[in-house]
């Protein structure tokens, strides 16, 4: 089949979102489909959409000149998928597939909007996207005329509600760049790692405050914070920034922490919890839905109540002075997290791309 999948926006920047659609398209183009992935030149929703048009297309010859909206520094690219920038979506950028899929909730308008010879069309959900543009407009979205395949059971369980129907596909790790290096007990110092980020629900400020106050009793604790960009927060001295981590690096920084710190108040997955798993880290994590895909507490993971920190101090703490629990936590981590794999996923997405197939939209 001929497949297509439409960003939001350039894949310049790290994020979790645009990976897992290049790991999916990469595995559809080794079943030997044609697939496509496009990237418009501005984010959809971003101030500068109503720029004027000569800076428009100054921006456009850039872009594709240097061919920088693509994610070349931190995610290794299958050649066999078709990379696009277009200016503008509409059905002459866009062109013919079978099946055309959005991947977010402001490119499902225009997935619906575009002609059949576009593609039958999909929405791959990743999560209630309600923190950009508000919840009324992110259902209003959902309820559109797409077939819909979600990466977890809570967000399959949520469009239910809303009367959606919705097929669960699962998310994985990439195997191939993240992995232990340094096993969990040959990692003696009292190290934790998070991933920091401004949005509030992201809990950066909940984690920054059980560091804190884990430290009253563990004056030796550090930390390692990886992200896109620094957070709009003090950070203490003890904590170690990384802006934009290779993967390399992201890997390196999960070996060295004993735990890691996951403790967002809302999540349509969370590849850096299973990504710390994945490469030994202990995984401290707000319980919330979607960790029922990969952690269980006090087996694989420890859960607190989300936004509460106090009870985050508490399980770092409890988990750097006992190393037996710590391991054993680690351990069924990182085998939790070698069942998380892009070819169970790509089976899930096939099947239902073959099934959209069959039923085009007229």
């Amino acid at each position: 089949m001929r497949i297509a999948f439409l960003l939001p926006g350039p894949a310049t920047r790290p994020v979790g979102g645009v990976r897992v659609v290049y790991r999916l398209a990469a595995g559809l183009a080794q079943r030997r489909h044609s697939v496509s992935i496009i990237h418009p030149l501005i984010w959809l929703g971003a101030p500068s959409r109503r720029r004027h048009p000569v800076l428009e297309l100054l921006s456009w010859c850039k872009h594709r000149l240097l061919a920088d909206y693509r994610p070349v520094r931190w995610l290794p690219l299958e050649p066999q998928v078709g990379l696009r920038l277009v200016p503008r979506i509409s059905a002459r950028w866009i062109g013919e597939a079978d099946v055309l899929v959005a991947t977010s909730w402001r490119t499902m308008a225009a997935v619906v909007a575009l002609p059949p010879r576009c593609g039958s069309g999909m929405a791959l959900l990743q999560h209630f996207e309600e923190w950009d543009g508000g919840r009324e407009q992110v259902v209003e979205a959902w309820r559109l005329p797409l077939r819909k395949l979600a990466v977890s059971r809570w967000l399959c369980r949520t469009a239910e509600q809303l009367g959606v129907r919705c097929d669960y596909i699962g998310n994985a790790v990439d195997h191939d760049l993240f992995f232990t290096e340094k096993p969990p007990e040959q990692r003696t110092d009292p190290l934790a790692a998070l991933m920091g980020h401004s949005l509030s629900w992201k809990g950066t400020k909940v984690a920054l405050q059980a560091l804190t106050i884990a430290r009253q009793e563990i004056p030796k604790l550090s930390a390692e914070m990886f992200a896109v960009e620094l957070p709009n927060l003090e950070l203490p001295e003890w904590v170690h920034p990384t802006i934009e981590p290779m993967p390399d690096q992201l890997r390196g920084i999960y070996n060295r922490a004993q735990v890691f710190l996951a403790p967002s108040l809302s999540e349509g997955w969370d590849l850096p919890a299973t990504e710390a798993m994945a490469c030994g880290a202990a995984l401290i994590a707000s319980d919330i839905p979607v960790r029922e895909e990969y952690a269980v507490h006090g087996e694989s993971a420890l859960l607190v109540p989300a936004g509460n920190a106090a009870e985050m101090a508490r399980a770092i703490v409890r988990l750097l002075r006992n190393p037996s629990l710590r391991l054993q936590l680690a351990r069924k981590g990182t085998e939790s997290a070698q069942q998380l794999t892009w070819e169970k996923c790509v089976q899930r997405f096939e099947q239902a791309l073959t099934e959209t197939h069959r039923h085009p939209r007229q």
